[in-house]
């Protein structure tokens, strides 16, 4: 009698041991599928099927006005003469934009040209997406040879989700988010993205290091309301409604900039951000379009909105000093810089192809 109560209570506590093996295993595979990626680890897909933000990411003290920085054009010294972090610019474009990214570097080289000898220069990164002639590779080559860029990467897309492939549907513009991050890991400083169709000011790159130092994130207004450009299922993938934010200010995704520097943003805002661009439910929910929804756009104006980003999108890219979506203009102003440059005008011309039609965020 007592071996058969030996036997059996051996063999409940095997099953036991079992069932708290199984839950454990269970916990460890659901904590996993919210596993936030870094290069190399879950970039493929995060497997969120719905989104949380970490509270301690949400702004909650008054950061006061954007009335209370200097203008733009109203500084007697440099912060670039000061500024003890990495200053990075980034930009990316694929073959069909290739002569804005050349007509951007040729801009972008005379606004630096403009630096004091002791103000800091930012890095000039760029990310080829694809496509490029091997004419335009040649350009490219010359480009960084002559230091109108500094770093140069072709961007891989067998790393990220599949729907990244800017050959469908322009990869709903998820790819954005991932060379930000990519920049953000490298350089944690300052992050500024620019579309390739854009142009600035130098008293625009003097002006943002102290508006990032106050609020962490900056993005002029684009046009519109969030109603009218973001689909309700991305409110929806995060708890939220579409209502509770109808009427605000759209962010613009041509012009973006990071204090990657701030645990606070790049761990919160930023990272969010890069999270919800690898899960398509969330930057392209089934039902959007470029006619309803403004993928990139559409995800990080959302999440200013929701983290308690209120003073930023309120003022327009020009407001700044900033000027975008100068893309069909790009072969009269290389032009123009080579004529006042003195250079050979047919230096690169055969990479210069025409520019694609696309719908834009003003």
């Amino acid at each position: 009698m007592s071996m058969k109560r030996f036997s059996s209570l051996h063999t409940i506590f095997f099953l036991a041991a079992l069932v708290i093996v199984w839950l454990g295993w269970s916990n460890f595979r659901l904590q996993g599928s919210n596993y936030s990626s870094s290069r190399g680890v879950g970039l493929k897909d995060n497997g969120r099927t719905s989104g949380t933000i970490d509270e301690k990411y949400i702004n909650r003290s008054p950061m006061g006005s954007e009335h209370d920085l200097p203008l733009v054009s109203d500084r007697t010294t440099s912060p670039l003469e000061t500024l003890h972090k990495p200053y990075t610019i980034v930009t990316a474009a694929s073959s069909n934009h290739f002569c804005a990214l050349e007509s951007f570097l040729y801009s972008l080289s005379e606004v630096l040209d403009g630096l004091e000898r002791t103000e800091l220069r930012p890095t000039i990164v760029v990310y080829n997406l694809g496509g490029m002639t091997p004419a335009q590779m040649d350009q490219m080559e010359w480009l960084r040879q002559n230091q109108y860029m500094d770093e140069y990467h072709t961007f891989d897309y067998s790393a990220y989700p599949d729907f990244w492939d800017i050959t469908v549907a322009r990869g709903e513009y998820g790819w954005k988010s991932g060379i930000i991050q990519e920049v953000a890991d490298k350089y944690r400083g300052l992050i500024l993205w620019l579309d390739s169709g854009n142009m600035l000011a130098l008293d625009f790159l003097r002006y943002l290091p102290g508006y990032l130092d106050k609020y962490g994130f900056w993005s002029p207004q684009s046009s519109g309301t969030f109603q009218q450009y973001t689909h309700p299922g991305l409110p929806q993938f995060y708890g939220d409604s579409l209502e509770n934010y109808a009427t605000e200010t759209n962010c613009n995704g041509a012009a973006v900039a990071f204090d990657a520097s701030s645990d606070k943003i790049y761990h919160g805002l930023l990272k969010e951000w890069y999270q919800c661009s690898l899960t398509k439910e969330c930057i392209a929910p089934t039902g959007s379009s470029r006619a309803n929804h403004r993928q990139d756009q559409a995800a990080l104006t959302f999440l200013v909105k929701k983290m308690g980003f209120l003073e930023q999108c309120r003022h327009f890219p020009e407001h700044y000093g900033v000027t975008v979506h100068q893309d069909k203009v790009c072969k009269e102003r290389i032009r123009a810089y080579k004529i006042m440059k003195g250079m050979d005008e047919s230096q690169g011309s055969e990479a210069d192809l025409e520019e694609e039609e696309e719908e834009e965020d003003d």
